[in-house]
């Protein structure tokens, strides 16, 4: 019973069956990832963390929520593939995924705003934290193949993009 939960889990999580109810789910992440990263830009802008500073912080809190529940469903449930079969080591192995990672990385800031809370004096750092949020977008990639190309671009022409970026840099520093 608790392994054929584990994979209707995964089955919607992954919109692997193709079934309503995945792509119910995955059209609610893609418009919570899209409100959240719209929310964390406006956050910016002082005169409307001011006015909705409250409406902010709610929608934070229930994406994070939602968010939260959905990384623990994907570590609890990817014991059904067969690489992550082990439930210790696999799923220590699919946390350390980059799609697990970038999942992580989209949620964890925003725990650290939270307990540092926003009447804290805003300090460069937390400020920097704060816009991590907007990192949300990659998850963006798991419900689109355009960002698995991307990624294979990238992938291939790390090397150059490196030394561009390096350049830039360095261009950056010096204007």
């Amino acid at each position: 019973m608790l392994d054929n939960a584990k994979t209707r889990t995964n089955d919607v999580l992954n919109n692997i069956s193709g079934d309503a109810v995945g792509w119910i789910v995955s059209i609610f992440i893609v418009v919570l990832i899209l409100l959240s990263v719209t929310v964390a830009i406006l956050d910016t802008v002082a005169e409307l963390r001011v006015q909705y500073g409250a409406l902010f912080y709610q929608i934070e809190v229930f994406t994070l929520a939602i968010f939260t529940v959905e990384y623990g469903l994907r570590v609890w449930s990817c014991t059904v593939e067969e690489r992550f079969r082990s439930p210790l080591s696999g799923r220590l192995l699919y946390i350390l995924t980059p799609i697990a990672l970038i999942d992580f990385v989209a949620i964890f800031p925003s725990y650290i705003t939270l307990a540092v809370g926003t009447t804290a004096v805003d300090f460069l750092i937390l400020r920097s934290v704060r816009l991590l949020r907007i990192l949300r977008v990659f998850k963006l990639g798991r419900y689109n193949d355009a960002f698995e190309t991307i990624k294979n671009v990238l992938s291939a022409r790390r090397g150059e993009l490196f030394v561009v970026f390096f350049i830039a840099g360095i261009v950056i520093i010096l204007a």
